[in-house]
Parts: structure tokens; C-alpha cells; sequence
């Protein structure tokens, strides 16, 4: 399961990085209010990447803290 959440990370961040990229071609292109909206995006898809990374670390500390079965 956490190797379906670093691919999912892998991908959030390819699709944060596509977003600023079209923001910043929007805001050349004088579309200001559209790439600030663009912007926001990705704003959010970098939150839902922390969120994520957040989540993988409570995992690992969860699974290092468990008592193992003897």
C-alpha cells in the first residue's frame, strides 16, 4: 500500500510541476486571473501531496513502533 501511495506521490508532484508550468505560459500570455486560478491548483495538488507524505511517515513510525510477534 505504501507503494501505491510514493507512486501516487510521484505523480502528484508531475502534475504540480505541469500546473505551474501552464500558470506561468497563462500569466506570459497576460491571462492573469486564469493562471492565478491555475495556480491555485496547484496549490492544492501540493497540499494533497503533503498530506500524503505526512501520512507515509506516520506509517513507517507506526510499523517501527508495533512490538513484533514472537
Amino acid at each position: 500500500m505504501a507503494d501505491d501511495r510514493s507512486a501516487l506521490l510521484q505523480q502528484l508532484e508531475a502534475h504540480e510541476r505541469a500546473l505551474i508550468a501552464i500558470a506561468d505560459r497563462l500569466d506570459g500570455d497576460g491571462l492573469w486571473a486564469i493562471a492565478k486560478t491555475v495556480s491555485r491548483a496547484a496549490d492544492r495538488v501540493g497540499d494533497i501531496g503533503a498530506a500524503i507524505e505526512r501520512e507515509l511517515g506516520r506509517s513507517v513510525s507506526r510499523s517501527r513502533s508495533r512490538p513484533s510477534r514472537s
